[in-house]
Formats: structure tokens, sequence, C-alpha cells
């Protein structure tokens, strides 16, 4: 096996471990969040502080994001009081009524957030590169 095709082995394995990674994760908070919210949800109307990454704009109209919990919000654009991109993190507050999401009011980038997941990566990939040379 030659250095190119050691590379893109170990390039597919850090992409995969990352996704797997982080599927796992999703579904624990989704699972924990949802049944620490469901007795609250059903019968009164909630408001919760949350952060947000914006996975991507869509129609340059609204920015697709992920919330904490790995549901997926459209933002309008215009609800931003600021320039935002794909991996921008960003505060809000979501009202939930009749256990559905009503209201998303968008406040300030969380930069420090952005940066604390950046970092997270970088050091997902750095482990399993020396992983992968241990091999």
């Amino acid at each position: 096996m030659d250095l190119e095709e050691k590379l893109e082995k170990d390039i597919e394995n850090i992409v995969s471990a990352t996704e797997d990674m982080s599927r796992h994760i999703q579904e624990k908070i989704k699972e924990n969040f949802i049944d620490s919210m469901e007795k609250y949800v059903n019968t009164n109307d909630i408001t919760i502080k949350d952060v947000a990454s914006i996975d991507r704009i869509e129609e340059d109209k609204f920015a697709v994001c992920e919330l904490f919990d790995g549901n997926m919000v459209d933002i309008p654009l215009e609800d931003f009081k600021y320039d935002v991109k794909s991996g921008d993190c960003i505060n809000v507050e979501i009202t939930y009524k009749d256990g559905k999401i009503d209201k998303i009011d968008v406040k300030d980038k969380n930069e420090e957030e952005r940066q604390r997941r950046i970092e997270l990566v970088e050091e997902k990939i750095k482990k399993l590169k020396e992983k992968n040379n241990m091999l």
C-alpha cells in the first residue's frame, strides 16, 4: 500500500469514526432531552435557551440550523441582526407550545462555542491519526 492509498484510507476512517460519534452523541442528547422535557412540554408552554449551529444557508433566505438536541430548524436570515455563515454558533431562545416549537428568538453569536467545537473536532482527528499510525 503506497502513501496515497494509506492517506485515503486514514481519511475514510476519520470521517466514518467522526460520523459514528456524532450520531451516538446526538441520540443520547435527544433521548435525555425528550425524557426531561416531556412532562413539562405536554402541559405547559416553555422557553429554553439553546445553542444552534448553522449547517448551511439555503436560497439566500434561511439558515438551516442544528439545535443541541440534534433537531434541524430553518431560521429566516431576516431574523439575524448580523451576517452569518455555515459553522457559526448562535444563542437562541426556543418557545415550545403544545409540545412543538412555536417560536425561535435569535440572540447573539456564540464564538466561544464555535471555537470549542472546532477544538473537539481537531482533537478527534488527532486521536484517530495517532491510533491509525499505531496499526
